[in-house]
């Protein structure tokens, strides 16, 4: 795993927590990595002692990725607030260890948020769910203005 921080402060910091899932996490670490949006950091924390994981992201030579391990296991909530305190980012995108993103996803929610004209926005994504009963758009309705 590469822990070296890349030369400025990215303008994208990606947080994804895990536990003992290292396959799911290298295809989210990749989906992550492969962004049109190449000013970004990701930060995976793994969520305590966690087998299997550290050395499956050791076989990625990417210098926008870096892992912070948690002494012991503390829940999502606790990775999160790790992973963000981490984070040397101007934005932060949470990203689950079991989901993985469309290539142009950050670039979009970036340019929305940065066309915002005032207030500090949250901006939030419909998505696509994949199931044994096909797939599923979620949320069913767009949130309000």
């Amino acid at each position: 795993m590469n822990v070296e921080m890349p030369n400025s402060t990215p303008n994208v910091s990606v947080v994804i927590t895990t536990h003992a899932r290292p396959q799911r996490v290298l295809r989210a670490v990749a989906s992550a990595l492969g962004q049109t949006l190449r000013d970004i950091e990701v930060i995976v924390v793994l969520d305590g002692p966690a087998s299997g994981t550290r050395e499956a992201l050791q076989t990625i030579a990417d210098k926008r990725l870096r892992s912070y391990s948690l002494p012991r296991q503390g829940g999502q909530a606790a990775a999160i607030n790790a992973g963000v305190q981490q984070a040397p980012g101007d934005w932060i995108a949470l990203l689950d260890d079991d989901d993985e993103w469309l290539a142009q996803k950050l670039e979009q929610q970036l340019q929305a948020a940065q066309a915002r004209e005032r207030g500090m926005p949250d901006v939030a994504i419909r998505f696509k769910a994949r199931g044994d009963r096909g797939d599923r758009l979620w949320p069913y309705r767009r949130p309000g203005p």
